[in-house]
């Protein structure tokens, strides 16, 4: 017993007098570098997920916007394409759909403001090969994409 107290007194002396790094202190500090290095690239990877996923919206907003016209294309009487916009005849009301001030906007009986899409430069449609087809270019891109409506 007293040559462990002996012990222990020789080594708070050596660690109090001393001024350098012990062993010990040495492992310690590489540890924390260590968890510090090996948890930077999980936060690199996850940022980059987030800013892929934050792209991803405009094509999910494309997707669902056109789903909503093709649904309304299944119940009309008459579809016109006549200046870049599409005007859908249904029973009782004219739905028109036009690019105005960077979005496409649905309107119906030529009163309201629905905001279908936002972020589009242009957006324009037209009728090609018996086939309705749109053009959006959003303010990220620098071509066009065309898309098949009906």
């Amino acid at each position: 017993m007293k040559q462990i107290q002996s012990v222990l007194k020789h080594l708070r002396y050596a660690i109090r007098s001393n001024k350098a790094f012990t062993l010990l202190e040495m492992l310690i500090n590489m540890a924390v570098v260590m968890i510090v290095i090996s948890i930077i690239p999980m936060i690199l990877i996850q940022i980059y997920q987030f800013n892929g996923r934050s792209t991803d919206h405009h094509d999910i907003n494309t997707a669902l916007f056109l789903r909503e016209i093709a649904t309304e294309l299944k119940n009309a009487k008459d579809v016109t394409v006549r200046d870049g916009k599409l005007r859908i005849a249904l029973r009782a009301d004219l739905i028109t759909y036009e690019c105005v001030h960077d979005r496409i906007v649905r309107k119906v009986n030529g009163e309201g403001y629905i905001i279908m899409l936002e972020g589009i430069k242009e957006g324009v449609f037209f009728i090609e090969d018996e086939h309705l087809y749109i053009s959006l270019q959003s303010k990220n891109e620098s071509l066009a994409k065309k898309y098949q409506v009906l």
